[in-house]
């Protein structure tokens, strides 16, 4: 079948359909050829990767890093979530550069796979204008498994032991493609995008076309417990970060009553810890903003726990004229108001990623006296 994304479902809607079967004990193989790969993508399937490498099963990837849209923390994320990764790159011509988009799903009797222009991104996988074609192979066809041990053939064709233009995904590898230039951090991406966004916004072309409407898609819950924090490789130099969660101390301003009352601050380090944000927004006093809304589970100081839904967090930066023009990250409960008035100066939010389906955080609050001992120098920090 051809997908046709977004006017009829997306891709990924279909991978996790097929990865959730029989409870994700279906599939024991997966293999994955993309040129680019975001935090955007890693975030969507992040989970259902996860559950298939619990269950016993592999997951390849090889991911180009040509045109430098793949993200450092994208990869990271992957080889911490216990995936195979290679990277690929012909340094020998701008003219070459790495762009398959292929997904190989196996199990005993059938493969599913997806070959179309679907790379491991947000718009590659969910928003984007894409053609995919999808086919299931039952292995007992001789004719189909012929077909599927063809396009298995392609796939590990990239792979590092045959093809001396692919290396394994290490850390010295890591750090030195990110030196060059070559796997910029999410943060540089990002202001890729909003630059796109400001050229956008002045030229759209809205005068010379008219828009399909298309609705949104549904928001991907991802919830992914790590146990513990990985080194990458067998070389020093990195450490991923433990995505356990990340702590932050409120300050004055956190609590006040009268400048953006309800509006915490984050710190930029933290900011993968959140879901992807929405395209950035450029708005008609020139100020950019997106945002990402997500459920969580409250503690109160007393142990009393509530679902709040609909979580807030924002990137904003004002204007170019505003007296103050550096960008801020915010988090709000939004529809919770009322928890806002129980905050004071000195007390820490600990904010945890859940495992529970539809929970992204669990938040708890530590008045200042116990923080003081749980949290006793800085401001914020790892969990």
């Amino acid at each position: 079948m051809y997908l046709e994304q977004p006017r009829k479902d997306s891709l990924l809607s279909h991978i996790v359909r097929e990865l959730a079967r029989n409870d994700y004990q279906k599939y024991s193989s997966l293999k994955v050829l993309v040129a680019y790969a975001k935090m955007s993508g890693v975030d969507r399937v992040a989970a259902h990767f996860a559950r298939i490498i619990e269950n016993g099963g592999t997951v390849e990837l090889v991911i180009g890093i040509g045109q430098t849209n793949t993200s450092k923390e994208a990869i990271e994320t992957l080889i911490n979530l216990g995936c195979k990764v290679s990277i690929f790159h012909n340094p020998s011509s701008l003219l070459r550069t790495f762009h398959p988009k292929v997904y190989l799903f196996r199990s005993e009797d059938c493969v599913w796979a997806s070959v179309g222009s679907s790379n491991l991104t947000a718009g590659g996988l969910q928003l984007n204008y894409e053609i995919n074609q999808i086919s299931s192979l039952h292995l007992e066809s001789t004719e189909q498994a012929e077909t599927a041990a063809k396009l298995e053939d392609i796939i590990n064709s990239y792979n590092p032991k045959i093809n001396k233009s692919a290396r394994s995904a290490d850390a010295a590898l890591i750090n030195e493609l990110h030196k060059r230039g070559l796997l910029p951090s999410e943060a540089t991406l990002w202001e890729k995008t909003l630059t796109a966004a400001r050229d956008y916004n002045r030229n759209s072309a809205a005068d010379l076309f008219n828009a399909e409407k298309i609705p949104e898609p549904p928001s991907q819950k991802v919830n992914i417990k790590f146990s513990t924090t990985k080194k990458v490789g067998a070389a020093t130099g990195i450490l991923l970060t433990n995505s356990k969660g990340f702590w932050k101390r409120l300050s004055p301003w956190d609590v006040s009553h009268s400048s953006s009352p309800g509006q915490i601050q984050i710190p930029k380090n933290f900011r993968n810890q959140f879901p992807h944000l929405s395209a950035p927004v450029i708005t008609k006093s020139g100020a950019e903003q997106a945002d990402s809304y997500f459920d969580v589970v409250f503690e109160d100081a007393t142990g009393n726990t509530s679902k709040i839904s609909n979580a807030r967090y924002i990137i904003y930066t004002p204007a170019p004229d505003h007296r103050r023009p550096n960008s801020e990250s915010r988090f709000t409960f939004r529809q919770f108001p009322g928890v806002f008035d129980t905050f004071k100066e000195g007390d820490v939010l600990e904010f945890r990623r859940s495992s529970s389906p539809g929970i992204w955080f669990n938040i708890r609050l530590v008045p200042a006296s116990a923080a003081q001992k749980l949290h006793p120098s800085g401001k914020f920090g790892f969990i």
